[in-house]
């Protein structure tokens, strides 16, 4: 019997749902930076040989450094670890990145109104029942 490492989600394949975060996430961090897509400093993540929990002293073969200097090339990964995971097939990722361009300015557009006290800025208008198609609020 074979077991996949994820268990398979119970949404649509596509767009991808996670690159489309991915993207939003990147542009809003990529605004609020003085530095722009740069990190100004690089950000690793090291992977030790074998340090799989589920293939345990034999995966990955060897040592990972994964290293990030732009917040577009941590977005690039986001997007990208879903199809390599098997998440998603290869239209899937740019498909949620092209949903989500944007969404970064209306992000920050939406803020600026909170930041003034301007009740406009929420998201989510729970008066407005024409969206909602929950009954109970939690």
């Amino acid at each position: 019997d074979w077991n996949p490492y994820k268990r398979t989600m119970p949404h649509a394949e596509y767009p991808s749902g996670s690159s489309c975060i991915c993207t939003a996430y990147a542009e809003v961090l990529q605004m609020l930076s003085p530095l722009g897509d740069d990190l100004g400093v690089p950000v690793e993540q090291f992977i030790a040989k074998g340090s799989s929990l589920l293939e345990k002293n034999a995966v990955p073969a060897a040592d990972i450094t994964l290293q990030y200097t732009k917040w577009s090339e941590i977005k690039a990964a986001c997007g990208d670890s879903r199809e390599y995971g098997g998440m998603h097939f290869s239209l899937a990722v740019p498909g949620g990145n092209t949903l989500c361009t944007g969404i970064g300015t209306k992000i920050k557009s939406k803020a600026a109104l909170l930041k003034q006290g301007d009740v406009s800025g929420a998201m989510v208008d729970f008066e407005d029942r024409s969206i909602s198609v929950k009954t109970k609020w939690y």
